[in-house]
């Protein structure tokens, strides 16, 4: 079931309930009010009738007046009927509409108290003198009981009430009819956003970057919906486009050790040679599978999931006392003399050593890769705010403006260091970055070209 039907379903049918229980209450309040009226004039009627009857000890005496006289005088169907009868069974007196053959069946419910028309409603009341005269002493206007029934149709009742039932039950049909039309196409028109969301969705193709979903302007969740979704496919296609670059590097970057290792071995195999030329082509071939292997390694690094990087738990740490104890594997460093260390003491910050120790380790090789030896290197560990930093400066060759946007990308190397004769990857920048961010810490550069590049890592206290 399409989303358009499921929501006019539950539209309709919450209108349908609705509609059904108003209709029902109207119906019963309307039933209760009319058969309530009903009864009250039937009853009204008869009492009326009752005081017209004066009951004393010995006898029971008739005696109509105007009220007597105006009830029961119009012919209508539904009008109230009613008839006193005596206790010699003699008619005394009875309404004006009242037929020859209403007065006849009336007397027969008087005397059997049953009838024949299901549709009239009755009340009768028996009304007797405590001690009555002989028969032979009364007069004809003297009775020792008088009976008095009062009667009225109520089919014209019902008729009413099967009217308002039709009206209660064809009215809420034609509104429900109307709010499911209209309903239907508010509903079709408010999630047109999301058909046009789908559409565009389904055409999208794996290798068009630049697709995004066309987004109406509602001003509400639909409209936020759709550029939340472009969101999303800016940051999927911006990493699949990473990714395809990131593959395509990595697959020029180790074919670079691949070809090397090939011609070592098909130049060794040409020929029989001295054991000192098997000697030096095996000591290239293992500089270059060492090569191979740190590239693969670093690769592996990149392409794991942060979360990884992750699990060391963190620990209080004086980054002065870390400071000078990692650098102690410099000791032997043909460069040892040129590190210089200089801490404000004591340093405290919550930290991962040894992802630390890592991007420390990256950032202290790329400067003396690409510093004159005998020139300073600096590594400083100080406060700023509320944040510890450790920074590592050299006096090398410095990065042009253009390049420092992009020195944290994959097998990125700018023109000076490729140049420069060093050997490298483009990829230590990149893994300390990587390494920085699993430390919510930011990787900073300062360089000017022929002065010296400066590298901050900016830890949170």
């Amino acid at each position: 079931m399409k989303l358009v039907s499921r929501v006019s379903f539950f539209f309709l049918a919450a209108l349908a309930m609705i509609l059904l229980g108003n209709s029902l209450l109207i119906y019963g309040a309307a039933r209760g009010y009319l058969t309530e009226r009903f009864d009250e004039q039937l009853e009204t009627a008869l009492q009326t009738l009752v005081a017209a009857v004066e009951v004393e000890d010995d006898d029971v005496k008739w005696e109509p007046s105007d009220h007597t006289v105006m009830l029961g005088a119009d012919r209508g169907g539904d009008e109230i009927r009613w008839i006193v009868v005596g206790d010699d069974g003699r008619v005394l007196d009875q309404s004006r509409n009242l037929t020859p053959s209403d007065a006849a069946w009336l007397m027969a419910r008087q005397s059997t108290s049953t009838g024949d028309r299901a549709n009239w409603k009755f009340l009768q009341q028996d009304l007797s003198a405590p001690n009555p005269k002989p028969l032979v002493e009364r007069t004809p206007l003297e009775q020792s009981h008088v009976t008095i029934v009062v009667a009225r149709d109520f089919a014209r009742l019902w008729g009413l009430l099967r009217l308002l039932a039709l009206v209660l039950v064809v009215l809420p049909i034609l509104c429900w009819l109307v709010a499911a039309v209209l309903g239907r196409w508010f509903v079709g028109r408010a999630i047109d956003p999301v058909r046009m969301m789908a559409q565009d969705l389904r055409q999208i193709r794996s290798d068009d970057t630049q697709a995004r979903l066309t987004v109406a302007e509602t001003n509400d969740e639909l409209q936020e919906l759709g550029q939340s979704f472009n969101e999303l496919l800016d940051t999927i296609f911006l990493a699949y486009e990473r990714q395809r670059q990131f593959a395509g590097d990595a697959a020029h970057q180790l074919r670079t050790p691949l070809t090397i290792l090939q011609g070592h071995a098909e130049l060794a195999l040409r020929r029989t040679r001295s054991s000192e030329e098997y000697r030096q082509t095996l000591s290239i071939v293992q500089e270059e599978v060492l090569r191979l292997n740190r590239t693969v390694e670093t690769l592996l690094r990149l392409a794991r999931p942060d979360e990884e990087s992750m699990l060391t738990p963190t620990q209080e740490v004086d980054l002065c006392e870390w400071l000078h104890q990692d650098l102690t594997k410099w000791s032997c460093h043909v460069r040892r003399t040129d590190i210089q260390v200089n801490c404000e003491s004591p340093l405290i910050c919550e930290t991962r050593p040894d992802l630390l120790e890592q991007i420390l380790e990256i950032l202290m090789t790329n400067a003396m890769k690409y510093s004159p030896p005998g020139s300073e290197i600096r590594v400083n560990g100080f406060r700023s705010g509320s944040e510890c930093v450790l920074e590592v400066a050299d006096r090398g060759q410095g990065i042009a403006t253009e390049d420092l946007s992009a020195i944290f990308d994959p097998f990125y190397r700018t023109r000076a260091a490729r140049h420069s004769g060093e050997r490298g990857e483009g990829l230590g920048l990149a893994l300390a970055q990587r390494l920085a961010g699993s430390l919510n810490a930011r990787l900073e550069c300062e360089s000017q070209p022929g002065k010296g590049s400066t590298f901050r890592v900016r830890l949170p206290p």
